[in-house]
């Protein structure tokens, strides 16, 4: 993980300053990672911290905070963190793989691409032909 990368994934510049101030802030707790993701509990405004995690296939986030981008700074500052020093390695906690398994889930039910060989194009050109 390149934190150059990671700060690309910023949605305007706000948020990857924001970002690299809290990736180097003592707010963070509980941080781990797996195969499949990160996460980390970061203090924020609020009483509870943010539960924050991303899925290391697609670089997906999840984050409890308030905020409107995406991903947000929180999300952003944890890649920047295991990009600078990698985080531990830990069981994944239940939030964390309850969201993984919501999105795996989420996918599968999702219809399949459409089949762009050249029989499928052609038998839908044919289909449409009849149809009209």
């Amino acid at each position: 993980m390149d934190a150059r990368a990671v700060l690309e994934t910023a949605p305007d510049s706000g948020v990857a300053s924001s970002a690299t101030r809290l990736a180097g802030s003592s707010g963070w707790q509980g941080t781990g990672r797996s195969d499949t993701a990160l996460w980390g509990l970061c203090k924020g405004s609020g009483k509870n911290p943010y539960q924050v995690c991303v899925d290391l296939g697609d670089r997906a986030a999840k984050c409890s905070c308030p905020s409107r981008k995406f991903p947000c700074k929180h999300a952003v500052a944890l890649q920047l963190r295991h990009a600078s020093d990698p985080l531990p390695a830990g069981e994944t906690p239940d939030w964390v793989a309850e969201w993984l398994t919501r999105r795996r889930r989420a996918a599968a039910d999702r219809p399949a691409a459409p089949d762009d060989s050249p029989e499928a194009v052609e038998r839908r050109a044919k289909a449409k032909e009849k149809t009209a």
